[in-house]
């Protein structure tokens, strides 16, 4: 249609130009997505996008990068055959390379444009590559701390990987370093103040992240129990015992006491407070009680710690005992129930005396 229009008003020859183009650019197409088609079948018959990085590097590479380079150069080729035609080859190179916006701190040409938009698509490739090495070496490791690990080491990549590619980008547009010294200069004081809290809490981020906590651990803050499910640069969210789910800011992990649960063993000292009266047997009583819980092979208690049998203190209706063991900090709240239940029971079952404390009632006077 543009053509025809041109051909109208009396551009003869730019008519017959774009129709060149046109046929030209039509094959570059069609190749391009005969290409396509090809890879695609041949990934979905060979299982590629299922198979892990080591062994489709390759594929991904035509099909993020040489694609996509084949399809921007497609235009600026299919543009210079049909110039050449005419031989107006060298002119179109000319318009290609020519500045049409060039001012003392930014230039623009179309050769220029379409250099960072093919960078665009090779750091593209690059940071995608480098993530997914770095998650399949990491699939070798801990689990508790890969998630932790691939998180900052992703985030690392990023920045490096994109801020090459805008460095290079703003050198090819010619992009003075004078206006950024001067923006950075005076904004610099504001942003530091404003971004005080933020940078704060990336930095604790990166301690957090560099193995202070992993994911997956159980901590204890603010009264708060919970498992880490996830940790940012900001912020580490926490899902609670109670089915909650809460964001502590990095700096509060640092700024507050807080508890690392798993980060030793996964075991938790529960300490388990009974009474009995006095007068009991105390050595038979501790015996019934440790082989009544023995009995019941609780298997959140660890094994090789023996639980025992305290004494606590003269109390004044009872001689108050505590058990003490280590239990799962997952199942604290259920091993412990289990224990007392199996404390009460047993205590019943032997005829040893629970006390409570009473309270005697003197009156001095009947009311007339």
């Amino acid at each position: 249609a543009t053509s025809v229009v041109c051909s109208w008003i009396g551009f003869t020859l730019l008519s017959v130009q774009m129709l060149i183009w046109w046929i030209m650019q039509l094959t570059c197409i069609l190749t391009i997505s005969c290409l396509a088609s090809w890879m695609s079948e041949y990934a979905a018959k060979h299982h590629l996008e299922e198979k892990p990085i080591n062994k489709t590097w390759i594929y991904r590479l035509l099909l993020k990068v040489i694609i996509p380079l084949m399809a921007i150069s497609s235009i600026l080729i299919s543009i210079y055959w049909a110039a050449d035609v005419f031989n107006l080859s060298d002119q179109m190179m000319r318009i290609f390379t020519t500045r049409f916006i060039d001012v003392s701190n930014f230039s623009v040409s179309i050769s220029s444009i379409a250099t960072v938009l093919a960078l665009w698509f090779v750091f593209a490739y690059i940071s995608y590559i480098t993530i997914e090495f770095m998650r399949l070496h990491l699939m070798n490791i801990d689990s508790r701390t890969a998630a932790s690990h691939n998180v900052m080491g992703k985030n690392i990549v990023q920045v490096v990987v994109w801020g090459t590619w805008l460095l290079i980008s703003l050198a090819i547009l010619h992009v003075s370093n004078t206006w950024l010294v001067v923006v950075s200069g005076g904004l610099s004081t504001g942003v530091g103040f404003a971004s005080k809290d933020i940078l704060e809490n990336i930095y604790y981020g990166i301690s957090l992240m560099a193995g202070r906590i992993n994911i997956g651990d159980w901590i204890e803050c603010d009264g708060t129990r919970g498992k880490v499910s996830s940790i940012s640069y900001t912020s580490t969210m926490i899902e609670a015992t109670d089915g909650s789910v809460i964001a502590f800011q990095n700096s509060q992990l640092f700024t507050k006491n807080y508890k690392n649960l798993t980060r030793n063993h996964g075991y938790e000292l529960s300490v388990v407070n009974f009474g009995v009266g006095y007068g009991t047997n105390v050595e038979r009583m501790k015996k019934v009680v440790t082989d009544a819980i023995e009995k019941l092979h609780i298997p959140y208690i660890d094994k090789e710690k023996q639980p025992s049998v305290l004494f606590k203190e003269f109390g004044d209706n009872s001689i108050n005992f505590k058990f003490v063991c280590w239990v799962d900090v997952t199942k604290q709240v259920v091993t412990e129930s289990m224990i007392m239940e199996c404390i009460y029971n047993t205590l019943n079952e032997n005829d040893i005396e629970m006390p409570f404390p009473k309270r005697d009632v003197y009156i001095k006077e009947m009311a007339k």
